[in-house]
C-alpha cells in the first residue's frame, strides 16, 4: 500500500525533527516499552538518509520489507545471500514488490522467497493504529527480531514456503470488491499476494480508515479490468476514497 491512507498522520510525522523522534525513542526505553537494542535500532531508522519517508513508515505503519532493507540491509544481504542472491538483485526484488505488488515476483524465485521471510517480519499496513509511540515500539521489536532471524536462520527458502502456506490458509476475502467482476476483497495487505496466488488477477483491500486499494499481479492494468480508481498510483494499482 502507500502512505495515502494515512496522509495525515504522515504530514504531522514529517515535522517532526530526527532529534525529536529520537527523544520520543528515548522515552520508550526509559518506560520499558523497548528495550536497549530496539531504542538503538529505531534511532538508526531515524537517523537514515531517507529520514521523511522511514520516519514516516516506522511512526505510522510499521515494518514492511522495503523498510527493512533500508535500515538493517546487512541483515537483509544475509537472508538474500543463502537464496542465492546479490544485494543488488535483492534491493531490485524488495523495489519491484513495493512499486508492483508482489505478483511482479516469479512463482517460487529466490526474489519471492526473499519477499515471504520479509514480509513475516512486517506489520499489516491496513490495520494501523494511528499511534505513532505503539508503531514506532512495534517497528523497533520487529526490526530486532528480524535482525536475531537473519544471524541465525539457516532455511530461509524453508521458513518462506512455510509462512506462505500458513498465509494461504489464513488470509481469506471477507467478500467481493464494490468495482470488477470477481474481485476478491480482503481486510489484510497480504490479501494481494493470497488472491495472486490462488488464481486471481486483481484483488481489493480495505483499510481501517476506508480506503480500498486495488491491485493487479501485472496481467492486466486497472483500466483495461473495468476499475475506475479515484487515485491512479500506476496503471495496475490505485486507491478508491470513502464516500
Amino acid at each position: 500500500m502507500t502512505n495515502e491512507k494515512n496522509k495525515g498522520a504522515n504530514e504531522a510525522a514529517v515535522e517532526n525533527s530526527p532529534n525529536a523522534i529520537i527523544v520520543g525513542i528515548h522515552e520508550l526505553g526509559e518506560k520499558r516499552l523497548i528495550t536497549p537494542d530496539q531504542a538503538s535500532v529505531s534511532e538508526k531508522a531515524v537517523r537514515n538518509k531517507d529520514y521523511a519517508l522511514v520516519a514516516n513508515r516506522a511512526l505510522t505503519q510499521g515494518t514492511d520489507p522495503e523498510l527493512l532493507n533500508r535500515t538493517v540491509p546487512e541483515s537483509v544481504n544475509k537472508v538474500a545471500d543463502k537464496l542465492g542472491l546479490t544485494p543488488e538483485q535483492a534491493t531490485e526484488a524488495i523495489a519491484l514488490a513495493h512499486q508492483r505488488g508482489p505478483g511482479a515476483l516469479s512463482v517460487d524465485s529466490s526474489e519471492e522467497w526473499l519477499w515471504l521471510v520479509l514480509a513475516k517480519h512486517s506489520a499489516d499496513e491496513s490495520k494501523a493504529n494511528n499511534d505513532p509511540a505503539k508503531t514506532l515500539a512495534d517497528t523497533a521489536r520487529k526490526i530486532v527480531a528480524f535482525e536475531q532471524y537473519a544471524n541465525q536462520a539457516t532455511d530461509p527458502m524453508g521458513d518462506a514456503k512455510a509462512f506462505r502456506g500458513e498465509m494461504l490458509e489464513k488470509v481469506q476475502p471477507t467478500g467481493m470488491a464494490p468495482l470488477g467482476a470477481n474481485v476478491p476483497l480482503y481486510e489484510s495487505d497480504l490479501g494481494f499476494y493470497a488472491a495472486y496466488r490462488t488464481g486471481h488477477a486483481i484483488a481489493a483491500v480495505k483499510s481501517t480508515d476506508g480506503l480500498v486499494f486495488y491491485g493487479t499481479d501485472g496481467s492486466i492494468d486497472l483500466e483495461k479490468a473495468g476499475i475506475k480508481v479515484d487515485k491512479v498510483l500506476s496503471p495496475t494499482f490505485g486507491i478508491v476514497f470513502p464516500e
